[in-house]
């Protein structure tokens, strides 16, 4: 899953991804957090997980206290 979230960190015009996970975990926040962030033009992200973490659900929420503009 690395090398896929590297590659769309690569691309230029990205606008709109949707990803399928099997848990939302602290990890994978922070890996959604990263690609928000180096992606200035993404607009939509559309997040499916079998299972919602905790963990994954408040780094998600802290961040947009953060981030309020997102």
């Amino acid at each position: 899953m690395d090398a896929l979230l590297s590659f769309l960190n690569s691309v230029p015009h990205l606008e709109n991804v949707k990803l399928y996970v099997d848990r939302l975990t602290e990890n994978w926040a922070a890996r959604i957090l990263s690609l928000i962030q180096t992606c200035p033009r993404l607009q939509d992200i559309s997040l499916k997980a079998v299972f919602l973490l905790e963990e994954g659900i408040k780094s998600l929420q802290n961040s947009e206290k953060l981030h309020s503009d997102c």
